[in-house]
């Protein structure tokens, strides 16, 4: 599953994407860069979260939510994005929305998009 990068994630949240409520198997990016996957809630007050490729987890407030960056699939970018669609050339993803965009990630071709609609 394509995601954004760290970079990028940083930049959809300072320009205002939608950093959804915490749910189960979302990735996001701490603030030290740490990609990790949601795994649990516990009573609506923490998360359990692994480290996406590696072996390191710990729990966090949910509050510490506020501090991280969404990292969204072209799923997620496409929802904010109506009549936006992407395709695949058989070597990377493209659209014709607002322009030709092309990446190899689907994640990332898709908040090309997002970026261009709202001129960022």
């Amino acid at each position: 599953m394509d995601v954004v990068s760290l970079e990028t994630a940083k930049q959809l949240k300072d320009a205002g994407f939608p950093q959804p409520e915490p749910r189960i198997l979302q990735i996001w990016y701490s603030i030290r860069g740490r990609k990790l996957v949601l795994l649990s809630i516990r009573s609506c007050e923490s998360a359990g979260m692994m480290e996406v490729g590696g072996d390191w987890s710990d729990f966090f407030d949910l509050e510490m939510f506020d501090e991280m960056y969404f990292a969204p699939t072209a799923d997620d970018v496409l929802r904010q994005i109506p009549g936006a669609d992407l395709r695949w050339n058989g070597s990377e993803y493209q659209s014709k929305y607002a322009g030709k965009e092309y990446d190899i990630n689907s994640a990332e071709c898709a908040a090309k998009m997002w970026f261009k609609k709202f001129q960022l």
